[in-house]
């Protein structure tokens, strides 16, 4: 059964996260969403990981793109052995576990996937059809998720403005549907992509949230000077040490929280089971051209090089609480003796 999503906005439905055409991968362009409604059409898994890479597809998109990109690749699989099968859908693994270091979600959906295809191969059933069954399993698994972890987050939020940085994406619109109306988002606009002056605005004025966007570099005095509920971001990771990876700019937000003894939650569908630690991390150095360039324009000085981390961590003692689909967990030993996976979760 399809887990309804047309109470959501726009960029969340699952159609403009990603989709598959016939042998095709659509994905909403979120570099220029909402200026333009753009879709980028990908052929092939390898096309499907340079969108990743591009940074065409974001937030939670690359795992259900990865996990489109292996229905591709099992398409290809039809009437050959089992041996050739494997080499295709490996190569497909390959491709869609580089596009993006730190984001593990595409490498877990596309080895799920894998074995999915082989497990239908060798059953004499069609590959294809059972990665998208999967995919569409994935997906409702997805919102069923991030409405729980609205729920509870709504219940321990406080009075007053909410402070987010970069997009939370589905979990963050159903924490501001379970608050209801009548609360401003406060929204970072998240240098150099603008994720938040973009993606989160747009999805919480759709919903109807009154949204005051300010520059990265106000978080601090808005947490202190302002009536700040609460700091809310997700997680592209946390280690099982309660360690949170997340878009450059976090770990400096959560500071200024812990200094305006504002509450800091983190979303998230529970730690990484293979990353023990901040040292199990590789964050991802994005090309230099994407801080030095807007819109392919330069507006750095000539001659100065650029530093681009996209992530950044931040340690558990700067977190109030993590919020899950299971609950809120204010220790780290808590979530981690839970022990379960970033999402999107192929279970």
């Amino acid at each position: 059964m399809v887990v309804p999503d047309k109470d959501l906005p726009f960029i969340l439905r699952r159609e403009n996260t990603a989709r598959y055409e016939d042998g095709c991968v659509v994905l909403l362009d979120r570099r220029v969403y909402p200026l333009e409604i753009k879709f980028q059409r990908c052929d092939t898994p390898a096309a499907v990981a340079r969108a990743i890479s591009d940074m065409v597809t974001q937030g939670a998109g690359p795992a259900f793109a990865a996990g489109f990109a292996m229905a591709q690749a099992a398409r290809t699989c039809k009437g050959l052995s089992i041996e050739r099968s494997e080499d295709i859908l490996s190569k497909a693994v390959l491709e869609l576990s580089s596009a993006r270091p730190t984001n593990k979600a595409p490498f877990r959906m596309a080895i799920r996937m894998k074995k999915i295809a082989i497990s239908a191969i060798e059953s004499g059933k069609d590959a294809e059809t059972a990665c998208l069954d999967h995919a569409e399993y994935v997906f409702d698994r997805y919102f069923e998720r991030s409405k729980a972890v609205g729920r509870h987050a709504a219940e321990v939020i406080g009075q007053g403005d909410i402070l987010t940085h970069c997009f939370a994406e589905a979990m963050l619109a159903e924490v501001l549907l379970s608050l209801g109306k009548g609360r401003r988002l406060i929204v970072s606009e998240t240098r150099p992509y603008f994720q938040g002056a973009r993606l989160t605005a747009k999805m919480a004025l759709d919903l109807g949230i009154e949204v005051m966007i300010i520059p990265d570099s106000a978080m601090g005095s808005i947490l202190l000077e302002h009536d700040v509920a609460a700091l809310v971001t997700a997680a592209d990771s946390v280690t099982l040490d309660g360690h949170v990876v997340n878009k450059i700019g976090t770990y400096l937000a959560a500071l200024a929280a812990k200094a305006s003894q504002v509450p800091y939650f983190v979303l998230c569908f529970g730690p990484d089971q293979n990353r023990a630690g901040k040292e199990d991390v590789e964050i991802e150095q994005r090309p230099e051209n994407e801080l030095l360039e807007i819109s392919s324009r330069r507006i750095a000085a000539s001659g100065a090089s650029g530093y681009l981390p996209a992530f950044d961590v931040t340690p558990p003692e700067l977190i109030t609480a993590y919020i899950t689909h299971r609950g809120v967990f204010e220790h780290p030993a808590a979530l981690a003796a839970w022990g379960m996976g970033t999402a999107p979760r192929e279970d």
